[in-house]
């Protein structure tokens, strides 16, 4: 049976090589079908909805969260609980991209605190199982 989705965040075939096999074969099976934001019709409401649907979740414990003055933004870092045993943690990069008008900082908290906690919502691709399924 033949995909009928219409791709709209094709990973580049320069970058594609570059890339981590595991994230390659996340990206073709879900990224990769993400509607655009800027292609959506603009309903200002969105300025108050969360981005990811985990509502009635709320955050999850980590370990630390800090939030970093650099010169022309803000960044949050969250650190798991516990002990990374010397080899320091796993690095993941979220870029929220609302272009201050459908979010902010606060956006996606849920989310990625239960990311960072490795107990992402049980419906999301990155849920614990599937995490728990990729590293044993």
């Amino acid at each position: 049976m033949t995909d009928t989705r219409k791709i709209w965040q094709p990973v580049l075939p320069s970058v594609r090589p570059k890339l981590d096999p595991e994230y390659v074969a996340f990206h073709d099976e879900f990224l990769q079908y993400v509607e655009l934001d800027e292609i959506k019709s603009w309903d200002p409401a969105i300025r108050a909805l969360q981005r990811l649907p985990y509502t009635g979740y709320g955050p999850a414990k980590v370990g630390s969260t800090e939030d970093v003055q650099l010169d022309t933004c803000v960044i949050r870092v969250f650190s798991p609980e516990g002990d990374h045993g010397g080899k320091g943690w796993p690095l993941f990069v979220y870029f929220h991209g609302g272009g201050l008008a459908q979010g902010g900082i606060n956006s996606d908290v849920d989310y990625l605190t239960r990311l960072c906690a490795g107990t992402a919502h049980p419906l999301h691709p990155l849920s614990k199982t599937t995490m728990a399924n990729r590293h044993p």
